[in-house]
């Protein structure tokens, strides 16, 4: 048998017709995409594509989500929770507050006005962990307010 699917002296050495191709799949990427701080990762629709979420939630999530410094192409965006050295101080939720509205790039959703955080909650865990919780309004996709959104960290 020759090169390809053509026996040697039918078609040329090593020729392979193309098969027909299929209809091409819509992968375009939405504009926001959900991430997940549970599973630190992405999580996919059922067809296998990233999940939406809207631009402004997902900068929310990464602010609250990601270590300041972790992401090596944007070093400024993330929360400085690690270093917090005292998780049993009296003003440790006041310090928790002001990391997140200090925090990339949640600061600069704050001052466009399109979050409103409505209350951060925290819960140290034992052996030194930290877990914060921030409820907040998406101004830009709920100028009335119907749907605050809650954020958890891992």
């Amino acid at each position: 048998m020759g090169a390809g699917a053509y026996g040697a002296g039918v078609g040329p050495a090593g020729h392979d017709p193309v098969a027909a191709a299929t209809a091409p799949r819509d992968v375009s990427y939405p504009v926001g995409i959900k991430y997940d701080a549970s599973s630190k990762s992405f999580p996919l629709d059922s067809d296998g594509l990233v999940e939406a979420e809207h631009p402004v939630d997902q900068m929310m999530a990464i602010g609250l989500c990601f270590r300041k410094g972790s992401i090596q192409g944007a070093a400024e965006v993330g929360n400085t929770f690690e270093e917090i050295t005292n998780l049993g101080a009296a003003n440790l939720a006041l310090d928790i507050q002001d990391r997140i509205e200090k925090s990339v790039p949640i600061a600069g959703l704050l001052a466009a006005g399109d979050v409103v955080i409505l209350s951060i909650d925290h819960e140290v865990i034992r052996h030194g962990g930290l877990k914060v919780a921030v409820q907040y309004y998406n101004l830009a996709a709920d100028p009335r307010r119907r749907n605050p959104l809650t954020l958890t960290t891992g």
